[in-house]
């Protein structure tokens, strides 16, 4: 699979989501939307975040809801994730 991007993250975890999250939003107000893909070894990413909080854990929810990512009342996502972008 051939994928271009902007800005690649190695590590889809919680401090790969938080850059994506982070870089997205700044390229964003700099009026420079950038294509962003976080990729992890993990199966989906913020997989590892899943261990905290019984997978309720606010930072991933809020890193989720930040990437445009619909979550449900258990904090689970709705929908799939595809392409991250600013």
């Amino acid at each position: 699979m051939n994928r271009s991007c902007d800005i690649l993250i190695i590590g889809a975890g919680a401090a790969g989501l938080f850059a994506a999250t982070w870089a997205g939003r700044t390229a964003r107000e700099l009026g420079k939307p950038l294509a962003i893909l976080a990729v992890d070894g993990a199966r989906k990413p913020g997989a590892k975040i899943l261990v905290a909080g019984g997978g309720r854990c606010n930072l991933r929810v809020t890193i989720m809801q930040g990437l445009g990512i619909e979550v449900n009342a258990h904090g689970d996502s709705t929908g799939t994730l595809g392409k991250l972008t600013a």
